[in-house]
Protein backbone atom coordinates (compact mmCIF):
# COMPACT_ATOMS: atom_id res chain seq x y z
CA UNK A 1 0.00 0.00 0.00
CA UNK A 2 1.46 3.47 -1.07
CA UNK A 3 0.26 7.28 -1.43
CA UNK A 4 0.14 8.51 -4.72
CA UNK A 5 4.04 10.33 -4.85
CA UNK A 6 5.06 8.82 -1.77
CA UNK A 7 8.56 7.41 -3.22
CA UNK A 8 9.42 11.04 -4.33
CA UNK A 9 8.08 12.50 -1.42
CA UNK A 10 9.76 10.29 1.17
CA UNK A 11 13.14 11.33 0.95
CA UNK A 12 12.52 14.90 0.93
CA UNK A 13 10.84 14.54 3.97
CA UNK A 14 13.23 12.97 5.67
CA UNK A 15 16.22 15.37 4.49
CA UNK A 16 13.67 18.19 4.93
CA UNK A 17 13.22 17.40 8.77
CA UNK A 18 16.52 15.39 10.21
CA UNK A 19 16.90 17.10 12.92
CA UNK A 20 13.77 16.67 14.39
CA UNK A 21 13.40 13.27 13.34
CA UNK A 22 17.16 12.35 14.85
CA UNK A 23 15.96 14.05 17.86
CA UNK A 24 12.34 11.86 18.51
CA UNK A 25 14.84 8.83 17.48
CA UNK A 26 17.04 9.17 19.83
CA UNK A 27 15.31 10.14 22.42
CA UNK A 28 13.24 6.84 22.10
CA UNK A 29 16.33 4.94 22.01
CA UNK A 30 17.97 6.54 25.25
CA UNK A 31 14.60 6.20 26.97
CA UNK A 32 14.16 2.25 26.24
CA UNK A 33 17.70 1.84 27.19
CA UNK A 34 16.91 3.51 30.77
CA UNK A 35 14.49 1.34 31.77
CA UNK A 36 15.83 -1.86 30.31
CA UNK A 37 17.03 -4.25 33.41
CA UNK A 38 16.24 -1.76 36.53
CA UNK A 39 14.27 -1.47 39.24
CA UNK A 40 11.66 0.29 40.24
CA UNK A 41 11.75 1.56 44.01
CA UNK A 42 7.86 2.30 44.06
CA UNK A 43 5.30 0.07 45.17
CA UNK A 44 4.10 -2.07 43.02
CA UNK A 45 0.48 -0.55 42.02
CA UNK A 46 2.57 2.62 41.22
CA UNK A 47 4.94 0.63 39.45
CA UNK A 48 2.03 -1.20 37.39
CA UNK A 49 0.63 2.04 36.31
CA UNK A 50 3.49 4.09 35.49
CA UNK A 51 5.40 1.11 33.43
CA UNK A 52 2.32 0.91 31.06
CA UNK A 53 1.51 4.77 31.05
CA UNK A 54 5.72 4.94 29.88
CA UNK A 55 5.02 1.84 27.48
CA UNK A 56 1.96 3.54 26.21
CA UNK A 57 3.93 7.29 25.98
CA UNK A 58 6.78 5.69 24.40
CA UNK A 59 4.33 3.79 21.43
CA UNK A 60 2.33 6.52 20.80
CA UNK A 61 6.18 8.55 20.31
CA UNK A 62 6.83 5.77 17.55
CA UNK A 63 3.34 5.99 15.62
CA UNK A 64 3.22 9.78 15.60
CA UNK A 65 6.82 9.72 14.13
CA UNK A 66 5.89 6.93 11.54
CA UNK A 67 2.75 8.15 10.93
CA UNK A 68 3.99 12.23 10.14
CA UNK A 69 7.16 11.07 8.74
CA UNK A 70 5.32 9.33 5.63
CA UNK A 71 3.61 12.82 4.82
CA UNK A 72 0.18 12.53 6.44
CA UNK A 73 0.87 14.05 9.61
CA UNK A 74 -2.45 15.30 9.88
CA UNK A 75 -3.58 11.98 11.28
CA UNK A 76 -0.72 11.55 13.83
CA UNK A 77 -2.15 14.39 15.78
CA UNK A 78 -4.39 11.84 17.67
CA UNK A 79 -1.43 10.25 18.96
CA UNK A 80 0.15 13.53 19.87
CA UNK A 81 -3.43 14.45 21.64
CA UNK A 82 -3.60 10.84 23.37
CA UNK A 83 0.42 11.56 24.94
CA UNK A 84 -0.99 14.69 26.23
CA UNK A 85 -3.58 13.25 28.26
CA UNK A 86 -0.95 10.42 29.54
CA UNK A 87 1.49 13.75 30.84
CA UNK A 88 -1.16 16.02 32.13
CA UNK A 89 -2.44 12.94 34.46
CA UNK A 90 1.16 11.93 35.28
CA UNK A 91 1.81 15.58 36.11
CA UNK A 92 -1.35 15.14 38.71
CA UNK A 93 -0.59 11.99 39.57
CA UNK A 94 2.86 13.27 41.04
CA UNK A 95 1.38 16.22 42.84
CA UNK A 96 -1.74 14.59 44.33
CA UNK A 97 -0.18 13.93 47.28
CA UNK A 98 -1.01 10.65 47.19
CA UNK A 99 0.54 8.84 44.71
CA UNK A 100 -0.80 5.11 45.64
CA UNK A 101 -3.99 6.33 45.21
CA UNK A 102 -4.17 8.11 42.02
CA UNK A 103 -2.60 5.19 40.56
CA UNK A 104 -5.11 2.92 42.37
CA UNK A 105 -8.02 5.35 40.45
CA UNK A 106 -6.20 5.76 37.32
CA UNK A 107 -6.17 1.51 37.11
CA UNK A 108 -9.58 1.06 37.68
CA UNK A 109 -10.97 3.70 35.56
CA UNK A 110 -8.56 1.58 32.99
CA UNK A 111 -10.05 -1.18 33.96
CA UNK A 112 -13.92 -0.23 34.12
CA UNK A 113 -13.31 1.14 30.44
CA UNK A 114 -12.05 -2.21 29.57
CA UNK A 115 -14.47 -3.78 31.20
CA UNK A 116 -17.29 -3.22 28.75
CA UNK A 117 -14.81 -5.40 26.36
CA UNK A 118 -14.41 -7.90 29.42
CA UNK A 119 -17.02 -11.01 27.91
CA UNK A 120 -15.68 -10.75 24.69
CA UNK A 121 -12.19 -11.15 25.80
CA UNK A 122 -12.99 -13.98 28.13
CA UNK A 123 -14.36 -16.24 25.05
CA UNK A 124 -11.55 -15.64 23.71
CA UNK A 125 -9.27 -16.25 26.76
CA UNK A 126 -10.84 -18.12 29.17
CA UNK A 127 -7.37 -19.11 30.54
CA UNK A 128 -7.21 -15.31 31.88
CA UNK A 129 -10.58 -15.39 34.04
CA UNK A 130 -8.48 -15.92 37.06
CA UNK A 131 -6.51 -12.65 36.26
CA UNK A 132 -9.51 -10.63 34.81
CA UNK A 133 -11.79 -11.36 38.28
CA UNK A 134 -9.16 -10.33 40.22
CA UNK A 135 -8.55 -6.73 38.18
CA UNK A 136 -12.58 -6.57 38.63
CA UNK A 137 -12.44 -6.75 42.00
CA UNK A 138 -9.81 -3.78 42.82
CA UNK A 139 -11.78 -1.54 39.87
CA UNK A 140 -15.00 -2.53 42.27
CA UNK A 141 -13.55 -1.45 45.43
CA UNK A 142 -12.43 2.10 43.73
CA UNK A 143 -16.29 1.92 42.72
CA UNK A 144 -17.70 1.42 45.93
CA UNK A 145 -15.15 3.71 47.70
CA UNK A 146 -16.30 6.57 45.63
CA UNK A 147 -20.15 6.03 46.05
CA UNK A 148 -19.36 5.42 49.59
CA UNK A 149 -17.82 8.96 49.88
CA UNK A 150 -20.33 10.82 47.28
CA UNK A 151 -23.50 8.82 49.02
CA UNK A 152 -21.77 10.26 52.98
CA UNK A 153 -21.40 13.92 51.44
CA UNK A 154 -25.14 14.20 49.58
CA UNK A 155 -26.40 12.68 52.75
CA UNK A 156 -24.77 15.49 54.89
CA UNK A 157 -26.71 18.56 52.32
CA UNK A 158 -29.58 16.88 51.33
CA UNK A 159 -30.19 14.31 54.84
CA UNK A 160 -34.37 13.58 53.53
CA UNK A 161 -33.46 13.43 50.14
CA UNK A 162 -33.05 9.95 48.91
CA UNK A 163 -33.38 10.65 45.48
CA UNK A 164 -31.09 13.79 44.76
CA UNK A 165 -28.60 11.66 47.01
CA UNK A 166 -28.38 8.58 44.54
CA UNK A 167 -28.54 11.36 41.73
CA UNK A 168 -25.68 12.87 43.11
CA UNK A 169 -23.64 9.30 43.41
CA UNK A 170 -24.63 8.38 40.24
CA UNK A 171 -23.03 12.02 38.73
CA UNK A 172 -19.73 11.03 40.83
CA UNK A 173 -19.38 8.20 39.16
CA UNK A 174 -20.44 9.01 35.65
CA UNK A 175 -17.47 11.89 36.50
CA UNK A 176 -15.13 9.16 36.93
CA UNK A 177 -15.55 7.02 33.91
CA UNK A 178 -15.55 10.07 31.97
CA UNK A 179 -12.59 11.73 33.27
CA UNK A 180 -10.54 9.49 35.88
CA UNK A 181 -8.62 9.85 38.95
CA UNK A 182 -8.66 13.39 38.49
CA UNK A 183 -12.45 13.91 37.93
CA UNK A 184 -11.73 17.15 36.39
CA UNK A 185 -12.14 17.83 32.58
CA UNK A 186 -8.62 17.81 30.63
CA UNK A 187 -8.72 21.67 30.24
CA UNK A 188 -9.06 22.14 34.01
CA UNK A 189 -7.02 19.33 34.94
CA UNK A 190 -3.96 21.51 33.10
CA UNK A 191 -5.05 24.04 34.62
CA UNK A 192 -4.64 22.33 37.87
CA UNK A 193 -1.24 21.30 37.01
CA UNK A 194 0.01 24.58 35.93
CA UNK A 195 -1.01 26.17 39.25
CA UNK A 196 0.54 23.95 41.79
CA UNK A 197 3.82 24.13 39.40
CA UNK A 198 3.95 27.36 39.99
CA UNK A 199 3.35 28.47 36.21
CA UNK A 200 6.29 26.34 35.10
CA UNK A 201 5.02 23.92 32.65
CA UNK A 202 2.37 25.99 30.74
CA UNK A 203 0.08 23.04 30.11
CA UNK A 204 -2.94 25.27 29.64
CA UNK A 205 -1.35 27.33 26.41
CA UNK A 206 0.20 23.30 25.02
CA UNK A 207 -3.83 22.14 25.55
CA UNK A 208 -4.76 24.89 23.41
CA UNK A 209 -2.14 24.52 20.94
CA UNK A 210 -2.47 20.34 20.78
CA UNK A 211 -5.85 19.45 21.81
CA UNK A 212 -8.59 21.78 19.40
CA UNK A 213 -6.25 21.26 16.47
CA UNK A 214 -6.23 17.49 16.82
CA UNK A 215 -9.89 17.20 17.64
CA UNK A 216 -10.79 18.66 14.50
CA UNK A 217 -8.86 15.40 12.90
CA UNK A 218 -10.99 13.56 15.62
CA UNK A 219 -14.16 14.61 14.96
CA UNK A 220 -13.91 14.85 11.03
CA UNK A 221 -14.76 18.97 10.98
CA UNK A 222 -11.52 19.31 9.01
CA UNK A 223 -13.18 17.83 6.19
CA UNK A 224 -12.45 20.78 3.67
CA UNK A 225 -8.85 19.89 4.04
CA UNK A 226 -9.08 16.60 2.17
CA UNK A 227 -10.74 17.71 -1.26
CA UNK A 228 -8.90 19.74 -4.01
CA UNK A 229 -11.29 22.70 -4.74
CA UNK A 230 -12.80 21.92 -8.12
CA UNK A 231 -15.00 23.98 -10.25
CA UNK A 232 -16.42 20.70 -12.00
CA UNK A 233 -18.11 18.00 -10.55
CA UNK A 234 -14.50 16.11 -10.60
CA UNK A 235 -13.64 14.59 -7.26
CA UNK A 236 -9.86 14.89 -6.45
CA UNK A 237 -8.79 13.27 -3.57
CA UNK A 238 -5.62 15.14 -1.54
CA UNK A 239 -4.19 11.70 -1.08
CA UNK A 240 -0.17 12.67 -1.86
CA UNK A 241 2.17 12.99 1.02
CA UNK A 242 2.47 16.47 2.12
CA UNK A 243 4.96 18.20 4.56
CA UNK A 244 2.26 19.85 6.76
CA UNK A 245 1.95 19.73 10.09
CA UNK A 246 5.28 17.34 10.07
CA UNK A 247 7.47 19.55 12.29
CA UNK A 248 4.97 20.48 14.83
CA UNK A 249 4.08 16.86 15.32
CA UNK A 250 7.60 15.87 15.47
CA UNK A 251 8.49 18.70 17.59
CA UNK A 252 5.58 18.14 20.14
CA UNK A 253 5.61 14.41 20.45
CA UNK A 254 9.11 14.40 21.24
CA UNK A 255 8.59 17.44 23.99
CA UNK A 256 5.95 15.55 25.26
CA UNK A 257 7.88 11.96 25.46
CA UNK A 258 10.57 13.76 27.66
CA UNK A 259 8.28 15.86 29.55
CA UNK A 260 6.16 12.31 30.89
CA UNK A 261 9.26 10.14 30.88
CA UNK A 262 11.19 12.47 33.31
CA UNK A 263 7.96 12.27 36.07
CA UNK A 264 7.93 8.89 35.80
CA UNK A 265 11.39 7.89 36.30
CA UNK A 266 11.41 10.31 39.28
CA UNK A 267 8.31 8.71 40.71
CA UNK A 268 9.23 5.41 39.82
CA UNK A 269 12.97 6.07 41.14
CA UNK A 270 15.11 4.86 38.45
CA UNK A 271 15.88 8.32 36.67
CA UNK A 272 19.76 8.73 36.43
CA UNK A 273 21.47 12.21 37.70
CA UNK A 274 22.61 13.37 34.58
CA UNK A 275 18.81 12.49 32.91
CA UNK A 276 17.45 16.18 32.11
CA UNK A 277 20.51 17.29 30.72
CA UNK A 278 21.06 14.20 28.90
CA UNK A 279 17.55 14.59 27.53
CA UNK A 280 17.63 18.00 26.73
CA UNK A 281 20.82 17.76 24.88
CA UNK A 282 18.67 15.41 22.68
CA UNK A 283 15.69 17.54 22.07
CA UNK A 284 17.09 20.84 21.88
CA UNK A 285 18.34 19.26 18.25
CA UNK A 286 14.62 19.64 17.26
CA UNK A 287 13.58 22.66 19.08
CA UNK A 288 16.60 24.57 18.10
CA UNK A 289 15.99 23.99 13.90
CA UNK A 290 12.39 25.00 14.35
CA UNK A 291 11.30 27.41 11.64
CA UNK A 292 8.50 28.33 13.90
CA UNK A 293 9.86 32.00 14.99
CA UNK A 294 9.97 32.43 18.74
CA UNK A 295 8.36 29.05 20.32
CA UNK A 296 9.95 28.14 23.38
CA UNK A 297 10.92 24.33 23.98
CA UNK A 298 8.28 23.84 26.61
CA UNK A 299 5.40 25.42 24.65
CA UNK A 300 5.75 24.08 21.43
CA UNK A 301 3.70 25.15 18.67
CA UNK A 302 1.73 21.65 18.45
CA UNK A 303 -0.08 19.48 16.37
Amino acid sequence: MKLPDEDKALPDIARGFAPQLRAADQLFEYLQGLVNNVTSKANQRLTMCLSSVFTRLLRLHCAATKIATIGIASEAKLQVRAMFELVVNVYALEQSGNTEEYSRKWIAWDLHNYMKQIDVELRAHPENTSLFNEHKRMADSVKKDLEDTARTAAQTRWPTDATRVEAHVAGKWKEFLNHGASMVDLKSLAASVDEKSGGTLNMVDIYERVYPNASRVMHGSDLSSMIEASSTSKIVLKLAPTQDSIETVLVTSTILLQMGALVICRLLGIAPPDMLAETNTIVNQAVTHLKIAATPATTPKAA
